[in-house]
């Protein structure tokens, strides 16, 4: 069998397929096994580091938030505790004395109130002379020697109603009786004239003062004036009238 021209016996070889290929230029020989350990080694590494920032993270953020809430409570714990922080003064023996007699004081005054009979004027609303309340006020406890006493009559009204006095027909008389023996000693009308006369009028719940001038210290009876006679040292009774309406006796002392 003839060659084709151009063709020689020997020209055209086929590669025997069991002796292998060239590698192509571009391939490169891997790696030695070292490098692969290393690469693995710093990827375990980066992902210990994140998890360990993640950590960080999360543990900075809730140290932060208890942070923030501790202040508030340390807060309400100070000003809970504040009003023991100070040293209380404790009241000793005579604060606490003065304290016991001053309540004692405001018992017995209340008591006092309590046992006081009420006026049963007090509620009415019209007013008549017995109505009024009648007390006899000597000037002093005790008039020196020489000294003229002085007398006063305090007339209160305990009504609802203003009170209208003819004092023409209720005559303002003052007396003076011994405490020893109780006889009549003086009464300003028996020598002199009236010093208020006319109608009188005292409010509802009110009261007026009246003042008689002054005593001579000498002895005096109903139209018995002349022949007058000292009257010496001792404790002696005034009386104030209004009329009928008669005062409690009031004692005072001359030296």
């Amino acid at each position: 069998m003839n060659a084709g021209p151009g063709n020689t016996g020997d020209s055209f070889r086929r590669r025997d397929p069991e002796r292998g290929q060239r590698p192509p230029r571009d391939a490169q020989p891997p790696l030695p096994p070292e490098v692969y350990r290393r690469r693995r080694i710093a990827a375990i590494a980066a992902v210990v580091v994140v998890i360990l920032l993640l950590w960080w993270l999360l543990s900075s953020l809730g140290g932060s938030q208890e942070d923030a809430s501790t202040p508030a409570a340390d807060t309400t714990q100070s000003s809970s505790a504040a009003p023991t922080s100070g040293k209380e003064k404790k009241p000793d023996a005579k604060d606490k004395k003065a304290e016991s007699e001053k309540q004692a004081a405001k018992k017995s005054e209340d008591k006092k109130k309590d046992a006081e009979p009420k006026d049963p004027a007090a509620e009415k609303t019209s007013c008549e002379l017995a109505d009024l309340r009648v007390t006899a006020v000597p000037g002093k406890s005790t008039f020196d020697p020489g000294e003229e006493p002085t007398f006063y009559a305090k007339i209160a009204n305990p009504t609802k109603a203003d009170c209208v006095i003819d004092v023409d027909e209720a005559k303002l008389l003052f007396e003076v009786f011994a405490m020893d023996d109780y006889h009549r000693v003086w009464g300003d009308l028996d020598c002199n004239e009236p010093s208020i006369t006319g109608e009188v009028t005292i409010e509802a719940g009110e009261s007026q003062n009246y003042k008689m001038g002054s005593w001579s210290r000498t002895t005096s009876a109903p139209d018995q004036c002349d022949a007058r006679q000292p009257v010496g040292p001792g404790s002696y009774l005034l009386y104030a009238h209004l009329g009928d309406n008669v005062s409690q006796p009031a004692t005072f002392n001359m030296s």
